[in-house]
């Protein structure tokens, strides 16, 4: 009797450990990408119209699908001021060429000026220390695994290619949960999936 009675306490233990430690983790996976505590001194930023809703855009230098992406998606937005996180992860020349980039004299025509015809600027800033480290680690602890990678205001994340009709739908229900937030102080969370081959995390 009194060795039931002490495996039930062990399984009752175990149970709550199990439970305890899974919402410890899903708090973290929550918290991972909060666009709010992004540091956008490390950004280049740019907007398209009047700028009502905003987006972190995580992009190598040499990724062929960033590129891709900004020609047929990111330029056709509206209304949107979108920050540009130069996150070199596929080598030393991307290394290099995010360093150069963002030292420029004005790094969003560099970073044009770098996709359309693969040539860095000639002149850079007197004393500029490149943040590629810091972008580097910034990547790592939002857990952005692959370029390009975008997270919206209210913490979705679109992972490799996305349509246009997409985007902008997800971009729309960003900016009013993000609303929903202010008035409220709590952000929905609706998990779910988004055209092609891409997911859409919450």
């Amino acid at each position: 009797m009194n060795a039931i009675k002490k495996l039930s306490s062990v399984t009752t233990l175990l149970v709550f450990y199990i439970f305890f430690y899974s919402w410890a983790s899903a708090d973290t996976r929550t918290s991972v990408h909060n666009f709010r505590d992004l540091p956008l001194d490390l950004a280049i930023t740019w907007t398209i119209g009047s700028a009502k809703s905003e987006l972190a855009y995580f992009a190598d230098p040499n990724c062929r699908y960033c590129k891709k992406l900004e020609n047929q998606v990111l330029k056709k937005l509206n209304n949107v001021k979108i920050h540009l996180f130069i996150y070199p992860i596929l080598g030393d020349e991307s290394s290099r060429a995010a360093a150069e980039i963002f030292c420029a004299d004005d790094p969003f025509y560099a970073w044009q000026q770098y996709q359309d015809t693969r040539t860095l600027p000639k002149k850079l800033k007197p004393s500029c220390i490149s943040p590629t480290f810091k972008l580097k680690k910034l990547g790592e602890n939002y857990k952005v695994n692959g370029t390009p990678t975008i997270i919206l205001e209210d913490n979705s994340t679109f992972l490799g290619s996305v349509k246009l009709e997409d985007l902008s739908s997800a971009i729309k229900n960003a900016e009013r949960r993000a609303s929903d937030e202010k008035k409220t102080g709590f952000l929905y969370d609706m998990p779910g999936y988004c055209g092609g081959d891409n997911m859409i995390n919450h």
